[in-house]
């Protein structure tokens, strides 16, 4: 005579063969990535003669600031220079180094237009006596004179920067 199965046998041996499968897949799957790293390692995924690129250390500079700071200096009184340092500057440089040595100088900024925020102020036309930095435009070297907050004087071109440096 055949034995009679009962339904909770067999509703625990189906609980057990799906216990079974997902521990046969999960197993599975830790062989699958235990497999690619052994893979990648004997294809020298992880050289140990490998070194990481050098990153240069982040250099911050008080003396060259953007365009948009201008204003905000904590001085009372103090120039900016606006200059495309990326193109022949040798002169507009060597200028701001020698007022920068004189003694009682007044605090001296430099804004590079060649650098992407800074762009912004380029233009045709220069405006330079504004009390919104988003209203100035610049098209040649300029020297701004700031006191308490507001540009008191401007001054475009090399040969006048130079004879309100010296």
């Amino acid at each position: 005579m055949a034995k009679k199965v009962n339904e909770e046998e067999v509703k625990t041996s189906n609980q057990i063969k799906e216990l079974v499968i997902i521990a046969l897949v999960v197993a599975g799957i830790f062989l699958l990535i235990w497999l690619m790293t052994v893979g990648a390692n004997k294809m020298g995924w992880f050289d140990e003669r490998y070194t990481k690129p050098a990153v240069p250390e982040a250099v911050i500079s008080y003396e060259n600031i953007e365009v948009g700071t201008i204003l905000d200096r904590s001085e009372d009184e103090y120039y900016v220079v606006l200059a495309d340092l990326s193109k022949n500057a040798m002169n507009i440089e060597t200028l701001i180094s020698a007022y920068k040595s004189k003694e009682n100088a007044i605090k001296l900024y430099t804004v590079d237009l060649s650098e992407g925020l800074n762009r912004s102020v380029v233009g045709e036309e220069a405006n330079t006596i504004v009390t919104k930095v988003s209203d100035l435009k610049v098209n040649d070297t300029t020297l701004l004179h700031i006191k308490n907050g507001k540009i008191e004087a401007s001054y475009i071109g090399e040969e006048n920067i130079e004879t309100i440096l010296k």
